[in-house]
């Protein structure tokens, strides 16, 4: 792997780091040795750019004679104590940025199971507490004189736990729309309610689905449920009618 080439406060801080080490004695500090450590180029670039201020270049007592062997003078010192505490606040701020970000997701799953908690909470209460009504098999009421209106009996029970609310009985078939019912009708547990549909237009052959549209009440008041029944009526040749019916869907 490549190594990253290094800045030259990175350079700076190797070079004064390497010479704040007590291991390393005073043959390792001279000039020519450190030329061989850090090469030439380098240890001039590093030398020129902090030179005698950081260093001990210059006499390490008044009065000593400038040497040719190198010593950390205390402004390097500071500077590598600068440099430490930067590389602190960095990790600090990456850490917590970490711990962050880790904190947030964690927050997010609680949210996310609390939520689905709470769904399925009250998909059991609604369960339990929704009424199912159902549309009992479909009987031919009457028909008048001339055959062109017809009218069925349906029969419709809630065999739920709890009453609910009928709001609407309609039809619709490819000669246009069927009768809709416009009384709210309450059906307790095992009740059942008669209404009679009528149809005009019956050819020999006529098929359509009947809906109705109920609510639950108390917290399920606004909840719309469905039911449907799929009628077949059909002319036989004597002029008969012969009325069949299916269980539709419960929603």
């Amino acid at each position: 792997m490549k190594k990253k080439k290094q800045g030259i406060l990175e350079e700076e801080e190797e070079f004064l780091d390497y010479l704040s080490r007590k291991n390393h004695d005073e043959d390792s500090r001279k000039e020519e040795n450190l030329i061989k450590k850090f090469g030439e180029e380098k240890y001039k670039r590093i030398y020129s750019f902090v030179g005698g201020r950081k260093t001990g270049a210059l006499p390490k007592r008044e009065g000593d004679k400038k040497t040719n062997v190198l010593y950390i003078n205390d402004e390097g010192l500071k500077f590598l104590e600068e440099r430490q505490k930067e590389k602190s606040n960095k990790l600090v701020a990456i850490l917590t940025l970490i711990f962050g970000v880790i904190l947030a997701l964690i927050t997010l799953f609680y949210a996310v199971q609390t939520y689905r908690l709470n769904e399925i909470t009250y998909n059991s209460f609604e369960v339990s507490n929704r009424p199912y009504f159902y549309i009992r098999p479909i009987s031919l009421a009457g028909m008048n004189v001339n055959g062109e209106m017809l009218q069925l009996t349906i029969t419709i029970i809630n065999f739920g736990d709890t009453p609910g609310r009928l709001l609407k009985i309609e039809s619709q078939t490819g000669t246009g729309d069927y009768t809709s019912s416009k009384d709210l009708v309450v059906l307790g547990s095992g009740t059942e309610r008669n209404v009679t549909l009528n149809k005009i237009g019956i050819g020999n052959q006529n098929n359509f689905t009947v809906n109705i549209t109920y609510t639950g009440i108390g917290k399920l008041s606004n909840k719309n449920y469905s039911s449907s029944r799929n009628i077949y009526i059909e002319k036989t040749s004597e002029g008969d009618l012969a009325v069949y019916s299916e269980e539709g869907q419960i929603i």
